[in-house]
């Protein structure tokens, strides 16, 4: 059974990681962006990018952490 003090510590780290989460993913936008600027083969093609799934996914998941630990 977990204690207050433990579950406190547990919603510090996931508001602590949901906002490191955030700014990885504007990182990573930054980067597509500037990829895509370079008109050299190297934007994003589609859906299924790996930089565009990665967003997602981080985005996806700062979302959830802020739902369940950030009232």
């Amino acid at each position: 059974m977990t204690t207050t003090k433990q579950e406190q510590a547990r919603k510090k780290a996931a508001i602590k990681a949901a906002a490191a989460l955030e700014k990885a993913r504007l990182a990573v936008h930054d980067y597509a962006i500037a990829c895509f600027e370079c008109d050299d083969g190297s934007q994003v093609r589609a859906a299924d990018d790996g930089r565009v799934l990665l967003m997602a996914n981080m985005a996806e998941y700062t979302g959830w952490l802020n739902s369940v630990y950030d009232k």
